[in-house]
């Protein structure tokens, strides 16, 4: 009997110090595999590593020895103890390790609920054993089934549709006050991470509208002005800038405003009272809250995006549970589809040992067979495999229906043992029709 594993750890059961310390990067994510590959207790094996979990999912043919193996591979990749190992990596089998892949590749058991990365970073973790040949037709039967289940859930079910990062629920802000982004004008006061992210997003949507970078920092402007196919302008003219443009992202170490009140009222008059949107990220704040009393002016700091953010991570939460019931469906479908792929050997066999008994039999009747016409020989040959047909019929219906409804394997080996079948190969079975 092969069965399903997952053992690993994520960002629920270690820190990110622990992660950090198993993380596989490419090269090593390679090497392990080769190194796995030869173990004879792991038929098929693909390794996931992002920055959030680690996780070896395969079969096994003795679960026992396959984490213990596994557990002794990591310890010496790694130099962990067993404590700390069995304290963080879970070991789940079968059902519990197909609920888990769907969860996964779905994005319901990521830091972020609803994030797409992580099904990109599964399909590249299955082309990576494909390339190794550690993979065959179950894992990749059991993956694909996942994709397919994790694109089911995104469309039936709102679980991406509400951000919960803090650059994309700016731009989805924006977007409510401008509709299309592609021809507005932008100015980004800073160049640290937050910006960058910001950045990255607004990039997607502004397609013809010039973006303007600066900081107080010349050098870093380019580079990242460079980086989004931006302008790079000096500090010293931002509030130039300000009369200019749609959206002002602000993201500083500054310790006071750097726009007040006073300030954008002068500009705002410049401006015709143009609708501006100005995204205050920096802690402490860039923006004079003042400044949010004027006419056409939308200002929003970091804790009203947070605001914005909890909402949506609520709003997910709902639609999680939608999802984890489509899971669960699509689980059992799975297994009962599976249970009938293992059934597949045994009804050959036994297909196979009832021909075998009608040949010999038609042969030990061959002198009178001979007397026949061929017409009347024919005739036997479709009445006597007719009768095998009708003999398996209810026998194979109940062991199906058996396997689908109850544990399988009692039935399968008192099935055996009562037509007396060798099977010692019954459960690997690369058929998928």
């Amino acid at each position: 009997m092969v069965d399903f594993f997952v053992f690993g750890l994520n960002h629920k059961t270690a820190p990110i110090e622990f992660r950090e310390k198993i993380h596989f990067n490419e090269r090593e994510l390679s090497s392990a595999l080769d190194k796995l590959h030869h173990i004879a207790v792991i038929d098929e094996l693909i390794l996931l590593s992002t920055c959030n979990r680690v996780e070896f999912i395969g079969l096994t043919s003795n679960l026992a020895v396959c984490k213990e193996t596994l557990t002794n591979f990591v310890q010496s990749e790694r130099s962990i103890g067993k404590p700390q190992l069995a304290e963080t990596f879970y070991f789940h089998v079968n059902s519990e390790a197909i609920h888990h892949i769907f969860r996964v590749a779905s994005s319901l058991d990521s830091m972020v609920v609803g994030e797409p990365q992580i099904l990109g970073q599964l399909k590249t973790a299955l082309k990576l054993a494909e390339n190794h040949q550690t993979t065959g037709s179950n894992l990749h039967h059991l993956l694909t089934t996942a994709f397919r289940v994790a694109k089911m859930i995104r469309s039936e079910t709102g679980i991406a549709r509400h951000a919960v990062s803090v650059s994309y629920v700016a731009i989805e802000l924006a977007k409510k006050i401008f509709g299309d982004l592609s021809r507005s004008s932008i100015l980004v006061i800073g160049t640290g991470k937050m910006s960058e992210l910001a950045l990255k997003h607004l990039k997607r949507q502004v397609s013809t509208g010039q973006i303007y970078i600066t900081s107080r920092t010349e050098k870093n402007s380019r580079l990242v002005a460079d980086k989004f196919s931006g302008m790079a302008v000096p500090f010293s003219a931002y509030k130039d800038y300000v009369q200019k443009v749609d959206i002002v992202l602000s993201s500083t170490s500054a310790s006071d405003y750097i726009l007040k009140y006073e300030d954008l009222k002068k500009s705002m008059k410049v401006r015709r009272y143009r609708p501006l949107f100005i995204i205050d990220i920096a802690v402490p704040r860039d923006m004079d809250p003042k400044i949010n009393s004027l006419d056409n002016v939308y200002l929003y700091d970091i804790d009203d995006l947070r605001e914005v953010i909890s909402a949506n991570v609520r709003e997910r939460q709902k639609e999680a549970s939608k999802a984890e019931e489509i899971i669960l469906i699509e689980v059992n479908k799975f297994i009962k589809a599976r249970k009938v792929t293992d059934l597949k050997p045994l009804i050959l066999t036994l297909r196979n040992q009832f021909e075998q008994l009608r040949t010999e039999e038609l042969e030990r009747h061959g002198r009178e067979l001979k007397n026949m016409s061929p017409h009347e020989r024919q005739m036997i040959e479709q009445i006597t495999k007719s009768l095998i047909n009708r003999i398996l019929h209810n026998p194979l219906c109940t062991l199906k229906s058996e396997l689908i409804h109850n544990k399988p394997q009692p039935t399968l080996e008192t099935f055996e043992k009562i037509f007396a079948l060798s099977m010692k190969d019954r459960t690997v079975c690369d058929d998928d029709g």
